[in-house]
């Protein structure tokens, strides 16, 4: 190893990415990549940073296949497809043996752009420039670092002031790092949520999509038992043999459809008995209202029973009277007695015509009121036939929208199970590009 160098050389790094919009996202286990980006170090102006840089370690998101990428040569470039940023550790290793330099660690933070498909961002580079201040101990790794486009910086010796600034420098940088570790470690947690959530419901969906097969098999095992087989000659002669098993799965289907069949029947029968009941309370209060009626009645005819006799008691006491006062008026003139007879006869006649007209009217009352009453009830037992109607219309249309609700139910089933095999199978076709990607590594590797 050479000698002890004095004084500090600054290098210059450029670090930034490219990402694009991809017209059509790709999609990896189930999760649309929408662009194509690429995070790349190298040397301003050109500089050839490989002659003081060993490798570069690009720690990758935990969610991207082998996410700790190994770059040995330049171009120092990773490129992949994804649909967010994430911050990115870098960590940048120089050919020298001292341990304070032989490791540096860098965050960029990958930035990328709406996922709307604009000519403005389309396509976006970003890129920030990067100082380093390093005091090689060895010569060798000082013209290294000369070589690589480093710049030896003035008044570089050993004074107080300058090791003070670098301390208060390196305290600074050691809080930002501790800043941007808390951070990430936030961020992972956050992500480690995510990712719990997102396999919980997968796990609901392989559990529906077992649950679905399930029956499906039941129902491809109904459908080929019901197919006819080639008959033996056993079969010929003494017919098909009956199994046990099918026996019993035929009485559980014939339990379930009478039991669901009985619970239809009740449903009905309550709702029936429903419409008795209102229909009987209905007929309750008909009756009371005609017993009231009749009551009424009863009273208005006793009450016409006493007019009746009061008025025949009072008429023998009016004729004694009349006679009394015709013998004392015998002695008047012949047309004073003509004049007051024909008055009495008047006056009788009218007495004994008004009780026959009133009997007569009430009983004109009666027949009325009985006439409407009976279209009363006439009325109200077609409104009841028409609500009854009205009813059983309603019940078929609710039956009938069920059905219809329960085939599309059945439809949106199939739909679904259609794009879960579509999934199985793009799953599969990213399988088999994550084995030929793996290989193309592999093979990397070993040239």
């Amino acid at each position: 190893m050479g000698d002890r160098a004095d004084g500090s050389i600054e290098i210059e790094l450029e670090i930034g990415h490219k990402a694009t919009l991809r017209d059509q996202p790709k999609i990896i286990n189930g999760v649309s990549h929408t662009h194509d980006w690429e995070v790349f170090v190298r040397g301003k102006d050109g500089n050839k940073i490989e002659n003081y840089i060993e490798k570069i370690v690009f720690n990758l998101h935990h969610t991207v296949p082998k996410p700790e990428r190994i770059v040995r040569h330049p171009p120092y470039v990773v490129r992949e497809t994804g649909y967010g940023g994430f911050p990115i550790p870098i960590d940048i290793y120089f050919h020298t043996n001292e341990k304070n330099m032989r490791k540096n660690r860098v965050t960029y933070d990958l930035s990328l752009q709406n996922a709307v498909p604009e000519e403005k961002n389309k396509e976006v580079s970003l890129k920030k420039l990067i100082r380093m201040i390093l005091t090689p101990k060895q010569e060798e790794f000082r013209q290294k670092l000369l070589k690589g486009g480093g710049k030896i910086l003035k008044d570089s010796g050993k004074s107080s002031k300058d090791k003070d600034s670098r301390k208060d420098r390196d305290k600074v940088r050691s809080k930002e790092r501790d800043k941007e570790r808390e951070r990430d470690k936030e961020k992972e947690r956050e992500r480690k949520d995510k990712d719990s959530e997102k396999k919980k419901e997968r796990d609901k969906r392989e559990k529906e999509e077992k649950e679905k097969k399930e029956e499906k098999r039941k129902l491809e095992d109904k459908s080929n038992k019901n197919v006819a087989k080639p008959k033996s000659d056993f079969a010929n002669l003494f017919g098909t043999p009956i199994k046990k098993n099918d026996i019993k799965k035929e009485d559980k289907e014939k339990d379930r459809s009478k039991e669901k069949d009985k619970e239809k029947e009740r449903d009905r029968d309550k709702e029936k008995e429903k419409v008795k009941e209102k229909d009987k309370d209905k007929e309750k209060d008909k009756d009371k209202d005609k017993d009231k009626e009749k009551e009424k009645e009863k009273h208005k005819d006793k009450d016409r029973e006493r007019d009746k006799k009061s008025k025949d008691k009072s008429s023998p006491k009016t004729k004694d009277q009349d006679r009394g006062r015709s013998d004392k008026q015998d002695r008047h003139s012949s047309g004073s007695k003509s004049s007051h007879s024909r008055h009495q006869s008047t006056k009788s006649g009218r007495s004994s015509r008004s009780p026959s007209k009133d009997s007569r009217r009430r009983e004109d009352r009666k027949r009325d009121e009985s006439v409407k009453d009976k279209d009363k009830d006439r009325d109200r037992k077609k409104k009841d036939e028409e609500k009854a109607k009205d009813k059983e219309k309603r019940e078929k249309e609710k039956d009938r929208e069920r059905e219809k609700e329960r085939e599309r139910e059945r439809e949106r089933e199939r739909e679904r199970e259609r794009e879960r095999e579509r999934e199985r199978e793009r799953e599969r076709e990213r399988e088999r590009e994550r084995e030929r990607e793996r290989e193309r590594e592999r093979e990397r590797e070993r040239e």
